[in-house]
């Protein structure tokens, strides 16, 4: 099993297969939560240097709240390939903002995991252009 398919395994997915929780996206996007937020603040550094830290973090919260992350997923598809359990694929789970955005952060894990750092950073500058 790659880390990349388990980024798209909903909690609801994996408890209806009867699967431990393990193999569902969760620790992988609590991972990846850090990892997105370290490179978030480091392209706002790199690109606004002369700001103060209160303007830093106040760009970092646009960039890392779930409603943005939400919009990049759904940007990049990222709800075609998410494998739901039924009951919240009929409740419309692959459009929840909540549940985009956690999907998001496990396969940015899930890339940290499977090829390191640097290609991490470097997809995710790629899905942030435009953006910082």
């Amino acid at each position: 099993m790659s880390y990349i398919d388990q980024a798209f395994r909903h909690p609801s997915f994996t408890h209806e297969k009867g699967w431990d929780r393990s193999r569902s996206n969760e620790l992988l996007e609590y991972l990846g939560d850090a990892v997105y937020e370290l490179i978030v603040r480091k392209l706002i550094l790199e690109r606004y240097p002369t700001e103060d830290e209160g303007w830093q973090t106040e760009r970092k919260n646009r960039y890392t709240n779930q409603k943005f992350q939400a919009k990049l997923a759904r940007r990049f598809n990222l709800g075609k390939r998410l494998k739901l359990g039924r009951g919240e694929e009929r409740t419309g789970g692959k459009e929840k903002d909540s549940i985009l955005a956690q999907t998001l952060e496990a396969l940015i894990g899930a890339v940290f995991l499977e090829y390191g750092y640097d290609y991490a950073e470097r997809l995710l500058r790629r899905m942030l252009d435009g953006y910082i």
